[in-house]
């Protein structure tokens, strides 16, 4: 399958002298917390499900944007998706467990402290759960 070979790749990328690239592996491992946060957050009916939520968070964020190797984008991607997981969650009336929570805004603001202008995803997700709120 394609995707594994990707994703093999992206974990045993080396570097000139063939050392492992550590920040390769950071991304991998990064997007493995994240998708799993976003199965977590995300209404599921059957643990099926919550895996194919999972594998396609995180071929989302790191198997496809591959190329970028842990450029601002792709850190900021895999930030995003357990907060927007979040605030639909929120949206929802669903109760969030308080560490929940905790965990993906610290994994968020790191996201979205990356580059000054990532900080309207939050700001935007923000204003539009506000007015849904408030509308009814």
């Amino acid at each position: 399958m394609v995707l594994v070979g990707d994703a093999a790749g992206v974990a045993r990328r080396a570097d000139r002298d063939g050392r492992w690239r550590g920040a390769d592996g950071a991304v991998v491992a990064s997007g493995a917390v994240c998708a799993w946060l976003t199965a977590r957050l995300l209404d599921t009916r059957t643990p099926a499900e919550r895996l194919a939520v999972l594998l396609l968070a995180f071929a989302v964020t790191v198997v496809q944007p591959a190329a970028l190797r842990g450029q601002g984008e792709q850190l900021s991607l895999i930030a995003s998706l357990p907060y927007a997981a979040l605030i639909a969650r929120r949206y929802a009336g669903r109760p969030v467990p308080p560490a929940l929570a905790i965990a993906v805004a610290v994994i968020g603001a790191y996201g979205f402290a990356l580059k000054h202008y990532f900080v309207m995803v939050p700001l935007l997700l923000e204003a539009w759960m506000m007015l849904r709120q408030r509308g009814g």
